[in-house]
């Protein structure tokens, strides 16, 4: 960037920063302690967007996102289970208890809020989330079960993490991002249904 005269960047930074906390996470919470290869380089990513300021660069967005979903998935908890029943369509083996509860925000509202962060403010570090505190995976497997409209057995892991690194609670504090007045089209369940009407049509 400093070699190419590049004076703004934005940067989708990732809630993951943080790891676990029962309580929800303002931009001026700390200490933040990750619990991924993931969130460890998100955080490293915002301390040197920060000391760039001291010599080349102008103005950064430092967006943290929540999970994202919509359309075309390449990954996350809807495309798994596309694709887990695709392979066996009666039976849904789930990673993790269920139990594991996290904001959604739908694709449209991530695309809005960027825009509209990059033409009405500078040097911001902001939560992007819907106005909710998550929804668990136990209720994305009922609407998705509710979608493909078939018996299929469910399988849980007996641990509440389905993988190393597993985030498995979180939730935003919106109060700055009421501030700066933006604010979502959809909550986290409607995020998924309109998720999972497009993964399964």
């Amino acid at each position: 960037m400093e070699l190419l005269d590049i004076k703004n960047i934005i940067f989708a930074s990732s809630s993951a920063v943080i790891g676990n906390n029962d309580k929800p996470i303002s931009e001026s919470f700390g200490p933040s302690l990750p619990i991924s290869y993931y969130g460890a380089m998100k955080l490293a990513s915002e301390g040197y967007i920060s000391a760039f300021t001291s010599y080349f660069l102008e103005n950064y967005t430092i967006l943290r996102f929540p999970n994202v979903v919509g359309p075309s998935l390449t990954h996350g908890v809807v495309y798994d289970f596309k694709k887990k029943l695709d392979a066996t369509p009666n039976e849904l083996h789930v990673l993790g208890n269920g139990k594991q509860k996290k904001p959604y925000l739908y694709l449209d509202d991530l695309i809005d809020a960027m825009k509209y962060y990059k033409r009405n403010h500078k040097n911001l570090l902001v939560n992007v989330s819907p106005l909710d505190d998550g929804i668990t995976v136990e209720a994305i497997v009922e609407m998705t079960l509710s979608k493909v409209k078939r018996d299929v057995n469910v399988h849980y892991d007996p641990q509440e993490e389905g993988w190393q690194g597993d985030v498995v609670k979180y939730s935003y504090d919106t109060a700055l991002q009421d501030k700066l007045g933006w604010k979502p089209k959809y909550s986290s369940s409607q995020a998924i249904e309109k998720t999972i009407e497009a993964t399964f049509d």
